[in-house]
């Protein structure tokens, strides 16, 4: 489940990068940092991708889309998510259980 999610954050990553500079040439330079580096890091496959994409680069890339492009981290999961149809963060069901029960208005107590 990991690398499934992983690889769909360096997908919406991409994705994102591009739609607001045009190609990765033009991202990688308003990131500093080198062309090569970038695409390494955001190839999903194939011989040229970085195995392990460190946590500062994806903090980084999406901090700057954030302030570029107005898409942060949390969009940024939320989107790779639905693409790797991974689940989101699985409630603990004594919260819900909690929420979901009424209560007397008048004595604000738990009916049951």
């Amino acid at each position: 489940m990991g690398n499934e999610l992983a690889d769909a954050i360096r997908t919406q990553l991409r994705l994102a990068l591009l739609g607001h500079y045009g190609t990765l040439e033009v991202a990688a330079e308003a990131l500093g940092i080198p062309y090569k580096t970038l695409y390494r890091a955001l190839t999903e496959s194939g011989k040229d991708r970085t195995a392990r994409v460190s946590l500062d680069f994806v903090i980084d890339v999406s901090n700057h889309l954030e302030r570029v492009a107005g898409v942060d981290l949390a969009e940024i999961h939320r989107r790779a998510q639905i693409k790797a149809d991974v689940p989101g963060t699985p409630q603990d069901q004594d919260e819900w259980d909690l929420a979901a029960r009424p209560r007397s208005v008048d004595r604000g107590e738990d009916i049951e």
